[in-house]
């Protein structure tokens, strides 16, 4: 199967500040100013020969004050679809300090339909079959999505953070693909709940796009029928991520991560990192994690991700 991909992203920016989608914030300046509004928006547009035409449109909105760091609240909105009938839907907001206090929370609420979700097997999976549609991979899933997130600095730079997260999937799979071949568990889709607890040390110099510091995180997690969950399953992860500028606009970023599963998990989870974010993708693909695999390419109980990469800002 041979598939042709366009894609076309076009921001726009209005803003008393930067956005902090694009640049580290303002220095918190000697004499208290007004609390002020950065904006950004994104255009979204591709087309693929086998899914055909996507329209959406990202836009993020932060309140900006002092003494309140990286702002007061921000707020993340996506709407996007294809003529096939992909969905992606997105609204995500972070509230640092809540009432005043150290406690900080983020929120998230999702909606996707993905036609081409890929299952290649479980494990180091062999080369895609000669001759083979790539449609053999294909599955669809659709998952709500909600998550919740707090943390609490209890000193210096480390904080306790825990996370609550709930989908519910529905799983097509179509005839002759490799899923309805394997029947893997979790084939039949349901609702996946699980908490995880941790402890995170960040020294980054800005969340979103950081140049300098770093990032470790130690965590457990749990899915449980008393948590609301049709599987039982249990995971630990740990992680390091560096970032070094090496001049203005060069950065050399690095990133280790062991995570292990027990329990019956189910397929589709096979590939999740236990990370304390909420806007977190799961799975050992895609930018998140492994640029040039496609996500959730590898599957198995134990993952280990060992990365770095050259960023350079335009």
């Amino acid at each position: 199967m041979h598939a042709l991909v366009l894609s076309l992203s076009l921001a726009a920016a209005t803003s008393s500040v930067v956005p902090d989608a694009l640049a580290p914030p303002e220095p918190i300046a000697d004499t208290p100013r007004e609390p002020r509004y950065g904006f950004a928006a994104l255009p979204l547009l591709d087309y693929t020969s086998a899914f055909g035409m996507g329209f959406g449109v990202r836009g993020s909105m932060q309140r900006y004050a002092d003494g309140r760091k990286p702002y007061q609240y921000g707020l993340t909105l996506q709407a996007y679809g294809s003529t096939s009938g992909i969905r992606r839907h997105l609204f995500r907001a972070d509230v640092p300090g809540v009432l005043g206090s150290e406690l900080r929370a983020k929120f998230a609420v999702m909606y996707e339909r993905n036609l081409a979700a890929t299952y290649f097997g479980i494990g180091h999976h062999a080369q895609i079959e000669p001759r083979a549609s790539l449609r053999r991979y294909y599955y669809d899933d659709e998952s709500p999505d909600a998550r919740a997130l707090v943390s609490y600095p209890i000193f210096g730079a480390v904080s306790v953070a825990a996370l609550y997260q709930v989908r519910q999937t529905r799983i097509g799979v179509p005839a002759g693909s490799l899923l309805a071949t394997e029947r893997p568990r979790g084939i039949e889709g349901g609702r996946y709940s699980s908490f995880t607890g941790g402890l995170i040390h960040d020294t980054r110099d800005f969340e979103s796009n950081p140049t300098d510091g770093s990032l470790i995180e130690v965590s457990a997690r749990i899915s449980h029928r008393g948590l609301g969950s049709d599987y039982e399953v249990a995971g630990a992860f740990v992680s390091a991520a560096r970032y070094l500028g090496l001049t203005r606009k060069l950065v050399l970023a690095g990133r280790a991560a062991i995570d292990r599963m027990w329990g019956d998990v189910p397929f589709n989870h096979l590939g999740d990192l236990g990370s304390l974010d909420v806007i977190h993708e799961s799975g050992i693909g895609g930018n998140d994690t492994v640029r040039g695999l496609l996500h959730n390419e590898l599957l198995a109980r134990g993952k280990a991700v060992l990365n770095a990469e050259l960023r350079y800002r335009l």
